[in-house]
């Protein structure tokens, strides 16, 4: 079974390319890369929509596709939750 999950969704923000074109955008990750891209692909999404180096690869979000993903069986975490999923992340990538 796959572990992947998804963020709070949050307010878009200026980049240097400008404004998203989306109000609110949240993040799709996994202790897995290939189970992250075996569920993007079932999600809809193309492979090279993502990026990231390494523990941090992972893929954007609109509201929408957040909540087929929830539907599809990703797992919601809260800012805390999400942020101690990178922790381990990083450590266990060591």
């Amino acid at each position: 079974m796959m572990a992947v999950f998804v963020d709070i969704l949050r307010p878009a923000r200026q980049t240097h390319r400008g404004l998203w074109k989306w109000e609110t955008y949240g993040h799709l990750m996994s202790d897995s890369r290939d189970e992250l891209l075996i569920f993007a692909r079932i999600l809809g999404l193309k492979a090279s929509y993502g990026h990231g180096k390494g523990y941090r690869f992972h893929f954007d979000l609109t509201k929408n596709m957040r909540q087929k993903a929830i539907k599809l069986g990703a797992i919601e975490l809260d800012s805390i939750e999400f942020k101690n999923f990178l922790r381990v992340a990083k450590s266990n990538q060591k």
